[in-house]
């Protein structure tokens, strides 16, 4: 079974290999009027070019979704790797290039009906491991 979050686990784990590791990576889909995933992405190399980052995740994207497929998303939400609400997140999620599902809870303050964290880890924990 090829399911959107699976080829989203391959875009995440292709992408931190190539450019650096991710401290976030997470699809959420807010309790709004569109419902679309948004897409949450932190890590200290997109800091350097955000809008290069995105474009590669995009074209990773665009490889492997369909049209009637990415219009689910509704874009990235870039959130800075030394945000104190991240290091919070990431003590109570602690994933790396794995999955884990949440259903109608509030992450950053905003109520969340559907998520997969596919990485929630800070970067300095796996350099301390080295």
């Amino acid at each position: 079974m090829n399911t959107f979050i699976e080829r989203m686990k391959c875009i995440e784990q292709r992408v931190s290999e190539q450019y650096g590791p991710f401290e976030l990576f997470a699809l959420f889909r807010p309790d709004t009027t569109l419902r679309l995933w948004d897409i949450l992405i932190s890590a200290q190399w997109i800091e350097d070019d955000r809008l290069a980052a995105m474009r590669i995740i995009a074209e990773q994207m665009n490889q492997v979704f369909s049209i009637t497929e990415i219009v689910q998303f509704s874009g990235f939400v870039i959130i800075e790797h030394d945000y104190e609400g991240l290091r919070q997140f990431q003590s109570e999620v602690d994933v790396e290039h794995g999955m884990r599902e949440f259903r109608n809870v509030t992450f950053f303050d905003v109520p969340i009906l559907h998520a997969y964290v596919i990485t929630s880890h800070h970067a300095a924990d796996s350099a301390l491991l080295i």
